[in-house]
């Protein structure tokens, strides 16, 4: 199975297109006016996150607003003792039908987690992203869930979701998702 993602952020799956998650819960619950340049930095931040965990990052080369974003993920690592195992990960839920990219699987304080780093304020939506993701791993593997907050300041806020309902909420929002392209609405 080979899964991409284009550059209009369309998945494709051995040649079939999927809709992708942050896609799903766009067009369910409209799309959140972000501030200007917040999801060029968001990238940037991602990659330079990316970068520093497979120890290929040249630090000299960042924009100092990014390079804040990478002091609070450095301090989230080192505090919480996350060493990640998976980065940027491409999934696809063959049942349902849809496709995602996670950001880290990995080891913290000795269990597994999957996390959604984020340099953004904290939504609602965010334990839905992430239980989508956790539909799309194999089911003999109980990750913890969570989204790191990483600030311009070099500081992080780790949320945790544990609630079991997150997934539930998730297919309904898909469901919903699905109705409505089958009825063009």
């Amino acid at each position: 199975m080979k899964i991409s993602l284009s550059e209009d952020h369309v998945y494709t799956v051995d040649d079939k297109v999927y809709p992708g998650v942050t896609t799903v819960i766009g067009d369910v619950y409209g799309r959140y006016p972000y501030p200007e340049g917040s999801a060029e930095r968001g990238k940037h931040v991602h990659l330079a996150t990316q970068l520093f965990d497979e120890d290929d990052l040249d630090e000299t080369t960042l924009d100092p607003v990014v390079a804040g974003y990478l002091e609070g993920w450095k301090l989230f690592r080192e505090e919480m003792a996350f060493t990640p195992t998976q980065i940027e990960m491409f999934v696809h839920n063959q049942t349902y039908g849809y496709c995602g990219t996670l950001d880290r699987i990995g080891t913290m304080q000795g269990k597994l987690y999957l996390l959604d780093i984020k340099s953004g304020v904290k939504e609602w939506h965010h334990r839905l992203q992430v239980a989508a993701y956790a539909l799309c791993l194999p089911p003999d593997t109980i990750y913890k869930r969570a989204s790191v907050y990483i600030t311009a300041e070099g500081k992080y806020k780790l949320d945790y979701y544990i609630n079991k309902q997150d997934y539930h909420d998730w297919l309904s929002t898909y469901r919903v998702y699905q109705i409505r392209r089958e009825n063009n609405l």
